[in-house]
């Protein structure tokens, strides 16, 4: 099992390069403005956010690979 960085958003994100993933659902209009917020909150802790990503026409045996 991968273990992950824990403490802090500052101490785990400071100086990291960080890749933002969405899974929205088509319905949501504001998934921008979400990424958007992410972004500056991982900014504002030392993160440099470097792409975002928001995958189209995901269905449900896609998600439930990615997430296995």
């Amino acid at each position: 099992m991968r273990q992950y960085p824990v403490g802090s958003p500052a101490s785990v994100l400071a100086g990291n390069t960080v890749a933002l993933v969405g899974l929205f659902s088509a319905k949501d209009k504001q998934f921008a403005a979400t990424l958007d917020a992410v972004a500056a909150s991982v900014e504002a802790h030392g993160g440099r956010v470097v792409s975002r990503h928001v995958p189209r026409r995901v269905c449900d045996v896609d998600v439930v690979n990615l997430l296995a």
